[in-house]
């Protein structure tokens, strides 16, 4: 996971790259760790619900992460509205994941490790 500060103010929170060797999810700033949570929880959701994956131009990687060699890159998870069935199931998924995780922050640790520890 890493923030893009040159998507502040983008329509799309999150972005999901499938490279050769390792996913890696992009997120414009939060305006809270909350809201960081739920960007990548959307983005998780995605992943977990097996969504359509579709190419992406080279040159849009290049604005995003100009260190990265786009040649890494096999698909993008890239949408342009949330008013889709995917869109929509993801956001429902991500919402019931960090409803899970809210109650573990209150539950005696079960779980090796907490979303918080892991991610923040």
């Amino acid at each position: 996971m890493e923030e893009v500060p040159s998507r502040k103010g983008a329509d799309t929170g999150g972005l999901w790259l499938v490279m050769q060797d390792r996913d890696l999810i992009l997120h414009a700033p939060a305006r809270s760790p909350w809201h960081r949570r739920q960007i990548i929880l959307h983005e998780f959701s995605h992943m977990i619900l097996h969504h359509d994956v579709h190419g992406i131009g080279t040159s849009l990687t290049g604005q995003l992460l100009p260190g990265l060699d786009s040649r890494m890159i096999l698909r993008v998870l890239d949408r342009s509205s949330y008013e889709t069935d995917a869109e929509l199931t993801a956001e429902a998924l991500a919402d019931r994941l960090a409803a899970r995780i809210i109650r573990g922050a209150t539950w005696p640790p079960s779980e090796p490790f907490f979303f918080g520890d892991v991610f923040d």
